[in-house]
């Protein structure tokens, strides 16, 4: 259930980001590919470890806060 929650918000954070075309942005972000950022999104599927980091890269403190439950002050 909490893993489903985390992909939710990552999900949701991406697509406020990016309200049209969002796989093919993201990928280019993060330099992975469209048709996996797709099927994350299709599938409401929690991101890899390797794709959870470049995500991380990509989108800095807002991303963090936006995919953990409850994010530390710190971020």
């Amino acid at each position: 259930a909490e893993r489903q929650a985390k992909a939710e918000r990552i999900i949701a954070f991406l697509r406020h980001r990016y309200p049209v075309k969002t796989a093919e942005n993201v990928a280019a972000d993060i330099g992975g590919s469209a048709e996996t950022i797709q099927k994350m999104i299709d599938r409401f599927s929690a991101p890899s470890a390797w794709t959870y980091g470049r995500l991380v890269c990509a989108y800095g403190p807002g991303f963090l806060c936006a995919a953990l439950e409850n994010p530390p002050a710190w971020i």
